[in-house]
């Protein structure tokens, strides 16, 4: 990690210790904020792992959803394919691409074209454009579509844009559904992280072919209950969709989910819960 990145590192944790209206501290914020925007990038250490991120990205917090975190870098290195599915800035394929194995195949979907391009920046500068291969889509029931996704530019890494329901709303997005895929169909051990800001029924029902074949894969699946409403959709129904695919849903910490509330879900086909556990590092959770 060089001067600059671990100074920005060592001014964060001290920031903590200083009021936040502090004049003081406004004023070096200013002026580190202006000198920090002048590079290409700066070392981000997140979850013990550092990563080379766009300078914007300087204050990203260095603890990010680690009961995720920790059980996928593990399993990763299990798996032929991983598809990250709402990418955003990249975070988890920049993990797969560290972690899984040199020929395991990895595509990260992102359908917000200003955060795409930041993907894309951040893939390259971890080493890793020739490991993932990165799509501008949005991941719905059917490919060959198009929707209107709320998007600005000045907005690139929202965690909250999503497909627009309004109609007009939004830039104009071609979509694909996991069904095609090509990496899904040629994979025997894969995972699925799907993070897709109330739109996830509508991206299981474009994978019911690839979650009920023999080599269906994991997925992590966050589910955001009152963005589905906006679909049209339920907590409910996603675990109506999981279910009929011969899927159980466990929770972060791999215990059985009956419920499905604001959070992320590990979803494993029913005859591979047993070694999903165990290599996730989970202890074997009761029914």
């Amino acid at each position: 990690m060089d001067i600059v990145s671990t100074s920005n590192r060592i001014l964060r944790r001290v920031a903590r210790l200083v009021p936040a209206t502090s004049p003081v501290r406004l004023k070096l914020a200013a002026h580190w904020t202006s000198f920090i925007s002048s590079r290409g990038s700066i070392a981000v250490e997140i979850n013990g792992d550092s990563y080379t991120l766009r300078p914007e990205y300087r204050s990203f917090t260095p603890e990010y959803e680690t009961a995720i975190y920790h059980p996928l870098k593990t399993l990763l290195a299990h798996m032929d394919c991983f598809v990250d599915v709402g990418a955003n800035f990249g975070l988890y394929s920049l993990l797969a691409a560290r972690v899984a194995p040199p020929d395991a195949a990895i595509v990260s979907i992102e359908a917000n074209p200003y955060t795409y391009e930041v993907l894309r920046a951040h893939l390259e500068l971890n080493g890793a454009s020739g490991r993932a291969a990165a799509m501008n889509l949005a991941a719905t029931e059917a490919s060959g579509q198009h929707v209107r996704f709320l998007a600005e530019p000045g907005l690139a890494g929202n965690p909250c844009a999503r497909i627009s329901t309004a109609g007009d709303v939004g830039v104009i997005v071609a979509t694909v559904a996991l069904d095609d895929v090509d990496a899904l169909r040629q994979s025997t051990r894969c995972l699925i992280k799907i993070d897709v800001e109330g739109a996830e029924l509508g991206v299981l029902r474009g994978g019911r072919r690839t979650l009920s074949c023999d080599s269906a894969p994991i997925l992590l699946l966050a589910v955001h209950p009152a963005l589905l409403r906006e679909f049209g959709a339920s907590p409910e129904g996603v675990y109506q969709e999981l279910a009929r695919a011969g899927y159980c849903v466990l929770d972060e910490h791999g215990r059985a989910a009956t419920v499905l509330e604001f959070a992320e879900y590990w979803c494993v086909p029913k005859d591979a819960r047993d070694r999903f556990l165990r290599e996730a590092g989970f202890e074997r959770a009761d029914d």
